[in-house]
């Protein structure tokens, strides 16, 4: 969805999500890149913990766009549940 803020107001996102099989820790990380796909940062990952099958989850989780320059963004989530799940892919 596209939404246009101030650069005072922070970004609350909210995700559900489940998984298929069991895991032991699942982690959670926003890319944030320029409008022309350029790679802004990453933020500091969060261990979201044990997953099961069949359970929903809900995580939120909010960001400061004061951090930031003036400018036009965008940001993926990226929720892993593998080895090495942080490094590019």
């Amino acid at each position: 969805r596209n939404q246009v803020l101030r650069y005072t107001e922070k970004i609350r996102v909210r995700i559900t999500w489940r998984v298929s099989e069991p895991f032991a820790g699942v982690h959670l990380k926003l890319n944030l890149h320029f409008r022309d796909s350029t790679p802004v940062g990453i933020t500091h990952p969060v261990n979201l913990g044990a997953a099961v099958p069949g359970k929903l989850y809900t995580t939120e989780f909010e960001f400061d766009p004061s951090l930031l320059g003036e400018g036009q963004y965008f940001f993926y989530v990226d929720l892993g549940c593998y080895d090495n799940w942080w490094l590019p892919h």
